[in-house]
């Protein structure tokens, strides 16, 4: 039991250690960092995060407040 724990830590931090080398390697161009931004604005955005997740209407924009019962 000890020796699987060990060595899915061995291979877990060896993966680790692989992507952060590919990541480092990694160049990516200007268009990329603006989709890349543009997503985050999105994603930040509470309302467009509840309309993508729960599928919840947006709150529509009128011309008038709300009717108060």
């Amino acid at each position: 039991m000890v020796l699987k724990v060990w060595l899915g830590l061995f291979f877990g931090l060896f993966a680790l250690v692989e992507l952060y080398r590919w990541l480092e390697s990694l160049s990516l161009s200007m268009p990329a960092y603006v989709l890349a931004g543009g997503g985050l604005a999105v994603l930040s955005n509470p309302q467009v995060r509840s309309y993508l997740w729960h599928q919840v209407k947006p709150p529509q924009i009128t011309g008038r407040p709300p009717e108060q019962d």
